[in-house]
This record gives C-alpha cells, sequence and structure tokens, in this order.
C-alpha cells in the first residue's frame, strides 16, 4: 500500500513547503506527496477547513497534513485526528475538525511525544519541525498511542447550519472559489425543498442586495441600492422614486474584491491573473480615476496620430446620425466591401528609410490591382 502524504498549507509559493517535503522524504523514502492546496488564505482556517474537507474523502489511506496556523509560537496544541482511513494532522485550531468529522472521527490525540519531531524544533515553524515528522512516521509503523494521550477538549468547528428566517433562509459564506462561485453553508437539499428550478432569488450578503435569475447563476450582479430619488413637479408637490427602479449594479469581480486576482494565474495564464477580457476592461476602466486635460501637454507623433483617429471616429459617428455617409467610403464596383483603412505592419531595423518602404509597398499595391487602387485614391481623395 502507498504511503500518502498530503499537504494543505497557506504557505504560498517559496521553499516551506519544500522544506515539509524534504523532511517527510528524509524518513519515508518511499512516501507519495500529494499538494492539495498551498493558496489558502493566509491564516483563514474556515477556508483551509472547507479545502481539506473538500479534498480528503477522495483519498485511500493516507496522512493528511494541514497547516494553516495563526497560532503557532502560543500554547495551542498539535493534534493529530484519527478517522476511518486516515490520519488529519494539525494545529488545535479546527482546521481539521470538519474533514475528521465527514471521514468518520473516532478520537483525537494530543501530540505531546515531541521525540517523533525533528530536534531544536523551531517556534514558528510546526510544519516542518512537528507535523511532517510525524506524517512520515505514522506511516513507517509508529503506533498512535504513541502521539500522546487522547482528548476531549480539542478545538471544535464545523460550518454553521442555515436557518430559515421570514420567507427565506439564512447562512454563512464559507469561501469562493476563482470562477466566482459562493460556497456557502445552505445545503442543497434545502434549497431545493425551499425553491423550484427556475425561480428568481434576492441574496443579501454584508448588506449588499444580489440578485440571481432563476435561469442562470454562473453571473453574479451584487445590487446596491440607490436612495430614493426626489423629484419635484410643476404643482411644487413632490415625489418618491423607489430605489429598486433604479439599482445601480456592479459585477461580482469588482474593485472591492480585486476583481478576483489569481496569483497562480498570474503566473501561468496572463499577466494580471484576472479571467474574461470584460472584468479586465472593467478593472482599466474603474482603475484609471479621474480624465485629466492634457491638451497643454507636448505631444509626440504617436499621440497626435491617435488624437486624429479618434476625430476622424467622431466624424464618422456625426456623419452616420445625420443620415450622410462615412468619409472614405468607395462607391466603385471594383471595390465593392466595407470601408476600412489600409495600413503596413511591419518590424523596421533601427534607422530604416521608412518613407522609401513605404512608397515601395503602395507601388506594389497599384501594379498588382491598378483598378481598385485607383478607386481607393479617388475615394481618399
Amino acid at each position: 500500500m502507498a504511503h500518502i502524504v498530503t499537504l494543505t498549507t497557506d504557505f504560498g509559493p517559496g521553499e516551506y513547503v519544500g522544506a515539509m517535503k524534504g523532511v517527510v522524504l528524509s524518513l519515508d523514502p518511499d512516501a507519495v506527496l500529494v499538494d492539495i492546496d498551498h493558496y489558502v488564505r493566509p491564516h483563514d482556517v474556515r477556508h483551509g477547513a472547507y479545502v481539506m474537507y473538500g479534498a480528503v474523502p477522495h483519498f485511500p489511506f493516507a496522512v493528511h497534513v494541514g497547516v494553516v496556523d495563526p497560532g503557532v509560537g502560543t500554547a495551542r496544541r498539535g493534534i493529530v485526528a484519527v478517522c476511518e482511513g486516515a490520519f488529519l494532522v494539525g494545529p488545535d485550531n479546527g482546521l481539521l475538525i470538519p474533514a475528521a468529522r465527514r471521514l468518520g472521527l473516532k478520537e483525537v490525540r494530543h501530540i505531546a511525544n515531541r521525540d517523533l519531531g525533528l530536534p531544536n524544533p523551531s517556534d514558528t515553524f510546526h510544519g516542518r519541525d512537528l507535523f511532517a515528522p510525524l506524517a512520515a512516521r505514522l506511516l513507517t509503523g509508529t503506533k498512535v498511542k504513541e502521539v500522546g494521550p487522547a482528548v476531549k477538549d480539542f478545538t471544535d468547528f464545523d460550518f454553521g447550519s442555515a436557518k430559515k428566517v421570514g420567507r427565506g433562509h439564512e447562512g454563512t459564506v464559507i469561501t469562493h472559489d476563482r470562477f466566482g462561485n459562493v460556497v456557502t453553508n445552505l445545503p442543497r437539499s434545502l434549497v431545493e425543498r425551499a425553491w423550484k428550478v427556475g425561480t428568481g432569488l434576492s441574496v443579501t450578503i454584508h448588506g449588499e442586495g444580489t440578485r440571481i435569475s432563476g435561469n442562470s447563476t454562473s453571473r453574479m450582479w451584487p445590487v446596491r441600492p440607490m436612495p430614493p430619488t426626489v423629484a419635484r413637479n410643476r404643482s411644487g408637490s413632490t415625489s418618491r422614486e423607489h430605489s429598486r427602479m433604479r439599482p445601480s449594479a456592479t459585477r461580482m469581480r469588482n474593485a472591492r474584491n480585486n476583481y478576483l486576482q489569481d496569483r497562480r494565474m498570474q503566473k501561468t495564464v496572463n499577466f494580471t491573473g484576472i479571467e474574461d477580457f470584460l472584468n479586465h476592461d472593467a478593472c482599466a476602466t474603474e482603475s484609471m480615476g479621474a480624465i485629466f486635460d492634457r491638451s497643454r501637454e507636448h505631444l509626440g507623433v504617436s499621440d497626435k496620430a491617435v488624437i486624429a483617429v479618434r476625430k476622424f471616429l467622431l466624424t464618422t459617428v456625426k456623419k452616420f446620425q445625420s443620415g450622410k455617409e462615412p468619409p472614405h467610403l468607395a462607391r466603385a464596383s471594383n471595390h465593392n466591401w466595407f470601408p476600412h483603412i489600409d495600413c503596413f505592419a511591419y518590424l523596421l531595423p533601427r534607422d530604416t528609410p521608412w518613407r522609401e518602404r513605404f512608397d515601395y509597398l503602395t507601388e506594389t499595391a497599384r501594379k498588382e490591382n491598378p483598378a481598385s487602387f485607383s478607386a481607393r485614391q479617388k475615394a481618399a481623395s
């Protein structure tokens, strides 16, 4: 049977995870090391507990090491949770308990036998000096009774239970994933009993109202209610327009949550770590701040070209709006395609006479299709 050790931490990139693996392999060269997640949010025990809760039941017999440990260096204990088909090793802060109960918790033991760890342990790196070596020893013959006494006063933790409030239900947000899905403690069975498929829902999270379409919940749009608008009519009386008629909507990925930026994706997928080009646009638009008056700045050639193109586009839009044809629209029969701007895209070496190159390309185009070239010239003039 394989000696499987899984690791779940909030360490992120760096040498810490590697040090833990080195300790395990030095004591058990046959160990199979599996990384569950090292990007648990720092010191977020709830998040780490959910990661282990969701992953460890799918393994054969293994020792699961969890290190999300804001209390390291204090009097908090280290524990081993003895379960059906697994040992869970980590701090006594509730991190291991939801997964242990899901597996079938038998008992919890205090890691009192420090001889099972490394000599001269650090006060702040129990993952390397205590939990990792103990995991290896449990797979190579150490009996769980040798770890220390069984305890009943371990730190218990669960994700809570939903409760009915009025016509709805109140639960707890456990975490969210990189796809923008919000994980709650509302069980599926409760949701299926309470609402039919296709029912539209109103959700409030920390005072922020959210409307979820009954047809699709893949995109959630948190709605921030606006105050009622006071309008004065001709008679002098006032009327109040209810805020629900004019919601101010923002995306689930927004500046408040840093657009759910994923540092792992930033290393391997794209520069920003933000999914979907629409979210990129939102980030760029919302983060650029006020638009400044740049009319008095010293502009370069490329800046002037951009301004010229923008003016051209504005002129085109105005002509369309007034029912006129846009500029540079060719009507020749041999030039019957959508209006466009011809450009030549080349990467030229330094000091290349670009004018000569442009004239050469223009002459080539004229020779290859004289009629089309002539039509374009007339349209441009």
